[in-house]
């Protein structure tokens, strides 16, 4: 038959006990950032690194630069203008001439300089008389063409640079004597570049170059001609009847360059000559050349050529047509004479 009615329900049981954990569920969403907490403590410094490379130099200070005066130098003072740079190099060594360097009196381990910057200096018709003992006059560039003093001197007598002091140094510089248009009369009276008194043995000259108007007719020489050079010269340069001519070589001339009729031409040639170089005629040409030459070249006729050579001494030296007088009996050894090896001994 058809089935009964569902019964009453009974009374709910005791409940059991817990089951075991389900499977964690995954990762909810991450909830916005706290607010930022308090700053900590500073920790304790750490160790000293390495020392790096140095770095390059910086540029000087404004103390750096050369004072323009102190107890043992003047620089001259330069502008734009060759006129003015001239009349302060004038200056400069009026001011030199009163220094006292090291607190002291002036002397021959006790100078002043002049520092000639570089520059042009026209002294006109003017020139700079170096008359006093132990005062200096040095170019502060080493190429001798950026200190360029010139002029065209007062006529006889007289120079662009003009010396009468003994024990001086002249460095570094080009002297120039400008057109005179006036010609010479051919004596040590004739205005020229350099015209110092003769026979300053204690003079010393490096780096120089001292010009002239060699035209013909000359205007005027590049050194004084007729006196007697007896000191120190060393990387000098001149021109035409140079370095003693008509007159006397007696000093030291070192890596010197002069044009024809130079070093003792027409003169006496009685130094010592290493590494220098004349013109034709040169090395006491028509003179005297009794002094030591070592490698020197000359051009024709040098050498004593057409004069005597008693007591001369020529060692690894060139000279071209008619150079080397045997006259007098010098000793002449490895030299080439006319493109040819030539020795004689006395």
């Amino acid at each position: 038959g058809s089935a009964g009615p569902q019964g009453v329900t009974g009374e709910t049981g005791t409940q059991g006990s817990m089951g075991p954990p389900g499977a964690t569920g995954p990762q909810g969403v991450t909830g916005p950032q706290g607010v930022t907490g308090p700053q900590g403590a500073t920790g304790p410094q750490g160790a000293t690194g390495e020392t790096g490379s140095q770095g390059s130099m910086g540029p000087p200070g404004p103390d750096a630069a050369i004072r323009g005066t102190a107890s043992a130098y003047v620089v001259v003072e330069t502008t734009d203008h060759a006129a003015s740079n001239g009349a302060n190099l004038v200056a400069a060594y009026a001011t030199a001439q009163t220094l006292t360097p090291n607190g002291q009196g002036l002397g021959p381990v006790n100078r002043a300089v002049v520092l000639v910057p570089p520059g042009r200096y026209d002294l006109g018709a003017g020139q700079l008389e170096m008359d006093t003992e132990f005062v200096d006059l040095v170019g502060l560039s080493t190429a001798r063409e950026n200190q360029h003093i010139y002029g065209t001197a007062g006529g006889a007598g007289t120079g662009v640079l003009r010396q009468t002091a003994d024990d001086v140094r002249i460095e570094n510089l080009t002297v120039e004597l400008m057109p005179t248009n006036s010609t010479v009369n051919n004596d040590a009276q004739d205005p020229a570049a350099y015209f110092p008194d003769t026979a300053l043995e204690n003079t010393v000259i490096r780096g120089c170059s001292f010009k002239g108007d060699d035209s013909n007719p000359y205007f005027g020489w590049s050194m004084r001609y007729g006196i007697e050079y007896a000191g120190h010269y060393e990387d000098c340069t001149a021109g035409v009847v140079s370095f003693g001519s008509l007159g006397k070589t007696s000093g030291t001339f070192i890596n010197c360059i002069g044009g024809d009729w130079s070093f003792g031409s027409i003169g006496n040639a009685s130094g010592t000559f290493e590494n220098c170089t004349g013109g034709a005629h040169s090395f006491g040409s028509y003179g005297t050349a009794g002094g030591t030459f070592t490698n020197c070249n000359g051009g024709a006729a040098s050498f004593g050529s057409e004069g005597s050579a008693g007591g001369g001494r020529f060692y690894f030296c060139e000279g071209s047509w008619d150079s080397f007088t045997t006259d007098g009996g010098p000793t002449i050894i490895h030299c080439i004479r006319n493109e040819t090896a030539y020795s004689y001994y006395p």
